[in-house]
């Protein structure tokens, strides 16, 4: 297969693979810079937002063999160093949280405002979140638990960062999250803000089980969101659909 655009967004560990065309979702160019790009494409790979285009027109009347992500499988992230409890001081001391249970809010840029706006928060716990790309690793260092409280299509790269740092997660069950999130690693709920909350108040009062579920969590990251076999698997996929 001689090249590959993937549309819009992270790159998802491919471009190692091979050539990738990866614009912001945001991008008000996004179609003008696909049509321009799908001349030299052999195929043209449809993640996140840019699988609406499929099918609506937008991309014109002849497009290369299109492969869209069903949105269910692992992403490529390499786990980050555990968490030193000098680390874990020092951005609780940046952050201002000191010793108060703290949980992280985890999301996608596209679900950012539905999980802002997410009924949940159990008494007593302080949120941080990941919007902000230069306190990123250090609400990582100083959650106590991560939490992904909406429904989404695929797994939260900010939950597999923080996973893969030992961090316990909380999910609402729904996509391909049930690879990553169990009991063994959290906890996977139902869509009811009242069990979310409980989750992450059950594993905010159990440091045990915090810190014992926070290692599998590292662990399970390992070994779904290595970037070789899931990389494989989509050229695979992609070289299927050249003619």
């Amino acid at each position: 297969m001689r090249t590959l655009a993937l549309a819009p967004g992270r790159r998802g560990g491919l471009d190692a693979q091979v050539p990738v065309l990866a614009p912001s979702t945001r991008s008000w160019s996004l179609t003008g810079v696909l049509r321009s790009e799908m001349e030299w494409a052999d195929v043209l790979l449809l993640v996140g937002a840019a699988a609406s285009l499929q099918g609506s027109g937008r991309l014109g009347r002849s497009v290369p063999p299109v492969v869209v992500d069903d949105g269910h499988g692992p992403r490529a992230v390499a786990p980050g160093p555990p968490i030193t409890p000098a680390e874990r001081a020092a951005a609780r001391s940046l952050l201002g949280v000191g010793d108060r249970p703290t949980w992280l809010l985890v999301h996608d840029a596209a679900d950012r405002r539905r999980a802002r706006a997410a009924r949940v928060g159990p008494d007593g716990s302080v949120r941080l979140t990941l919007d902000d790309p230069e306190l990123r690793d250090a609400a990582i260092a100083a959650a106590d638990v991560a939490v992904s409280p909406i429904p989404v299509d695929a797994v939260p790269l900010g939950l597999l960062e923080a996973a893969g740092r030992g961090v316990p997660v909380v999910a609402v069950d729904s996509g391909g999250v049930g690879e990553l999130v169990d009991v063994h690693t959290g906890a996977l709920v139902a869509d009811d803000p009242a069990r979310v909350d409980a989750a992450i108040s059950q594993l905010l009062c159990d440091e045990f089980r915090r810190v014992t579920a926070g290692a599998a969590a590292a662990e399970r990251v390992r070994s779904v969101a290595a970037p070789g076999p899931w990389a494989g698997a989509w050229l695979q996929r992609c070289t299927a659909a050249v003619p």
